[in-house]
């Protein structure tokens, strides 16, 4: 498991029921054994509850698309 925390000044999420800054993002796959397992993305407010609130479950492909664009993103 990954863990990025958060320190731009500008970061803004938006959950199911309002905007919220974003403190830390969890990154991590599901059981590898089996051929179906995707990588999960959950995203922790500063005041954090029992479920985060955004959660991704991705196919290991949607995940690296993703990730592939926000690389692309950030650098332009």
């Amino acid at each position: 498991m990954a863990t990025i925390n958060f320190t731009g000044p500008d970061n803004r999420a938006r959950g199911r029921n309002n905007w919220f800054v974003p403190a830390t993002a969890d990154v991590w796959t599901t059981d590898r054994t089996f051929p179906d397992s995707c990588v999960v993305l959950d995203i922790q407010s500063k005041r954090p509850g029992k479920t985060p609130p955004i959660i991704l479950y991705l196919d290991k492909l949607d995940a690296i698309a993703l990730a592939h664009a926000l690389f692309t993103e950030a650098r332009s």
